[in-house]
């Protein structure tokens, strides 16, 4: 996928895996990994701000926590998909389910 360098704090990197797109960020040096659209309306997140561990929606401002996906705001929304993410032999990978 790329290079720790490559993966700023708080600002997300957009990247295909599979047939979707991802965001790719880090927080407290632990690289994130969750889906470019949110689940509510399908709204691109890759123009959102994330601020810590959460990235808010610019379509209707719903909220993520960026490791887990759980939606914050509103309590109890739609769950935003997450991968897993490794930094390995000087790469970040992102591992897709059942690998």
């Amino acid at each position: 996928m790329g290079t720790p360098q490559e993966i700023a704090a708080e600002i997300a990197r957009k990247v295909d895996v599979g047939n979707q797109q991802f965001l790719v960020t880090r927080l407290d040096g632990e690289y994130v990994a969750f889906s470019n659209v949110c689940p509510h309306q399908s709204f691109e997140l890759w123009a959102s701000d994330i601020d810590g561990p959460l990235v808010h929606c610019v379509g209707h401002n719903y909220s993520f926590e960026i490791r887990t996906g759980q939606c914050v705001y509103p309590f109890k929304g739609p769950h935003l998909d997450t991968l897993p993410v490794e930094e390995r032999d000087g790469h970040i990978y992102i591992r897709l389910e059942g690998e």
